[in-house]
């Protein structure tokens, strides 16, 4: 596996920013070009239909200081990540039905590998031992399937993961180990029809939080960077 997906990611918005600039310049932000991508990746693979309001404008700042605390990092327990999500405006239902987007994806060793010592007892021995033999060496950048029952598929087969305690990540098991959360994992992982529904509505939630609209922002020319002006 291509080690080089987030730049891989990356060109894939940018190659679409030229096209639509083309055709219609200064009209579509990266912003909604990157949250109509999303959409469509989860179609194409599979998952449900999803329709989100568009009309995003870019920011006109971007720190990386400004990521943490504000998305989950791999080592959080389930206390976190509700209160994370909460400060977000984000219910217990909303951060299990969009941690299901782990069905499709990859990690990296070093977001997991503190796991492999074989003292987590929430990590199923044979799903370690095969995890060893993709990351030999700590901290590796080697890459790992988030659901290796179905890696290019949107279902929910990552929940059936949990159940198994094999959920690559200690914020993916932790959905499993928490008493808020594990009745809605059971839930999703009995009924493919109710995660789809409920991960429909809570990406609408998900990607209306801190949206620019009017005059705030700005209409990147470029994704990578902001307007010379």
């Amino acid at each position: 596996m291509d080690n080089d997906l987030p730049q891989q990611a990356f060109d894939t918005i940018e190659n679409i920013k030229r096209a639509v600039e083309s055709s219609c310049p200064g009209a579509v932000s990266c912003a909604d070009i990157v949250a109509l991508a999303s959409l469509e990746a989860v179609r194409f693979l599979g998952g449900p239909s999803l329709q989100i309001p568009l009309g995003r404008r870019d920011s006109q700042t971007s720190l990386a200081a400004n990521v943490n605390g504000n998305i989950p990092r791999s080592n959080l327990g389930g206390d976190q990540l509700i209160s994370l999500f909460a400060s977000k405006g984000l219910d217990v239902s909303d951060l299990v039905a969009l941690s299901g987007a782990h069905t499709i994806g990859f990690s990296k060793c070093r977001q997991f590998d503190f796991r492999l010592n074989g003292q987590d007892p929430f990590y199923d021995q044979q799903f370690v031992a095969q995890l060893k033999g993709q990351c030999p060496l700590r901290g590796s950048s080697n890459v790992v399937a988030l659901d290796p029952s179905s890696p290019f598929g949107f279902d929910n087969s990552y929940y059936r993961d949990l159940q198994n305690n094999r959920g690559l990540l200690l914020t993916d098991q932790a959905l499993f180990v928490h008493p808020q959360t594990k009745d809605l994992v059971n839930q999703f992982a009995a009924s493919q029809t109710q995660f789809f529904q409920a991960f429909a509505t809570s990406f609408v939630k998900m990607f209306s939080i801190g949206v620019l609209t009017g005059t705030n922002g700005e209409i990147r020319n470029v994704c990578n960077r902001f307007n010379a002006s």
